[in-house]
């Protein structure tokens, strides 16, 4: 991202788009399955990623062994100690950068889906710092930027409700928050399907339908718009006059008893205005 002001336009702009469902359609960064194969390593960033636990890892040794116990005992007794050395010792000579080392990381470029990702966090609006805490975020505005209100009290110029991918450090309370590939309108959106199969081999398929959000919504608005001429629950409506969203979101059970008065109204919805 060249700019901060670039960025924060792009955060403000999408923020309808900021969910865990339309992150699916984000492309994953590249990261090579090692073994066991819940571990990952990023060439790209130098991290070692555990995918079942959402977290980073160093890779010494030690520090696995002790993950694999806490957290993956089963497997961890599976292993004989000879086989366990071996794997350890191939994961240890990786290339790592330390969390100190990984103070920034370029805001919307990379997305893991094997990282925690948090939908609460803060941005600074004076530069590309992040934190998943709004007392931290304060603090930096404050000591950082020393922005002043117009009453004398300092004030917390910041964007909230961020995405944010966490890297843990070694100790627990050490987190690094940074904005992954961010889901925006322009983005075709998948949504899978689940339909019934033949097959003696697996029960149900699955289909991957594109779908473009802005057209949807313009496709809402024209079906509230058709719908204002009648009440709602005097029309039978079919399921092939419903579009994709309109099922997805079952907004036609929500319409059932609305007259034409609140029809009208919905039709100004903010989140229905183009962008």
């Amino acid at each position: 991202m060249d700019s901060n002001l670039e960025l924060n336009k792009l955060l403000e702009d999408n923020s309808k788009y900021f969910r865990k469902d339309f992150f699916k359609s984000i492309e994953p960064s590249s990261t090579i399955k090692l073994d066991p194969r819940f571990l990952e390593y990023s060439d790209t960033l130098k991290v070692l990623i555990c995918s079942k636990c959402l977290t980073t890892l160093s890779p010494l040794p030690i520090t696995i062994k002790k993950h694999l116990k806490k957290n993956h005992l089963k497997y961890y007794k599976s292993l004989a100690s000879t086989t366990l050395s071996t794997k350890l010792k191939a994961i240890s000579t990786l290339e790592y950068t330390t969390y100190n080392s990984l103070s920034f990381i370029e805001p919307n470029k990379y997305y893991f889906p094997s990282l925690e990702l948090n939908l609460n966090g803060f941005k600074c609006l004076e530069c590309f710092y992040t934190s998943i805490s709004n007392n931290i975020i304060r603090k930096h505005i404050n000591k950082e930027h020393n922005i002043i209100g117009n009453k004398g009290k300092k004030s917390t110029p910041y964007l909230k409700d961020i995405p944010l991918l966490i890297i843990k450090g070694l100790d627990k309370s050490t987190k690094l928050s940074f904005i992954p590939k961010l889901p925006t309108k322009d983005l075709k959106y998948k949504d899978t399907i689940k339909s019934s199969s033949n097959s003696s081999i697996a029960s149900n398929s699955t289909k991957s339908k594109s779908i473009d959000l802005s057209l949807e919504l313009e496709d809402f608005n024209s079906t509230i718009n058709n719908l204002t001429t009648t009440s709602f629950s005097n029309r039978v409506i079919s399921n092939k006059e419903l579009s994709f969203f309109i099922k997805l979101t079952r907004y036609n059970k929500y319409l059932e008893d609305k007259d034409t008065s609140i029809l009208l109204e919905l039709i100004n919805l903010d989140l229905l205005k183009e962008t």
